[in-house]
């Protein structure tokens, strides 16, 4: 036989059961409102960047405009076809940052949807926490949770797309203006008798 404690009584079933059931719905409300406040968080991002999209774009396409137009002009006396091959880059560049730009925003669109599902379900489950363990409603509490689990679960991947149309624009802008500055190196000297298709004039 195990000797009893005398200065910690064991408390009844019942207790014990009231304490465990007020420590879940107390999670269940701290989850309930981060979750809250995730949402929110991520529909002014949402809203910010949607804003910023036209804008951005529309400079983006200006700026290509005016560096189109002035290529010939900047780059007088080099190789005739880099300015052409170096616009076609840099519009296909222009393209990528574009891109990126919708892939981000539907990203963002599609997290908020998933935080605000997830916000909802556990308005949910901290309503049927209210309910007497036992009953019909706290029964389908395990079955909120799991739903909350799996919307957590879809916020946490990136936008691979955005990512990767974004490193094609960096290096689109790169390429571009290495093949300006090496054509504008080249055409400061005579061009070779194995190449006679990079003289200029």
């Amino acid at each position: 036989m195990t000797k009893e404690d005398p200065f910690h009584e064991p408390l009844p079933a019942e207790t014990e059961l009231e304490m465990r059931h007020a420590a879940l719905r107390e999670m269940v409300e701290r989850d309930r409102q981060s979750a809250w406040q995730i949402a929110h968080y991520e529909r002014s991002q949402r809203d910010e960047y949607t804003s910023k999209l036209r804008f951005g774009l529309a400079t983006l396409n200006a700026a290509s405009l005016v560096t189109v137009l002035n290529l010939s002009a900047a780059f007088a006396g080099m190789w005739p076809a880099a300015p052409v091959i170096a616009a076609g880059i840099y519009f296909l560049g222009t393209l990528s940052a574009g891109s990126s730009l919708f892939a981000h925003q539907t990203r963002l669109i599609e997290l908020v949807g998933d935080t605000s599902a997830r916000a909802m379900i556990l308005d949910r489950a901290a309503s049927l926490c209210a309910f007497p363990v036992g009953s019909a409603e706290n029964a389908r509490l395990g079955e909120a949770m799991e739903q909350a689990h799996a919307h957590a679960q879809k916020t946490f991947p990136l936008s691979m797309s955005a990512i990767y149309m974004q490193h094609t624009a960096a290096l689109c802008w790169a390429s571009a203006f290495l093949l300006l500055g090496v054509a504008k190196i080249a055409s400061l000297f005579p061009a070779p008798a194995w190449a006679p298709w990079l003289a200029v004039g």
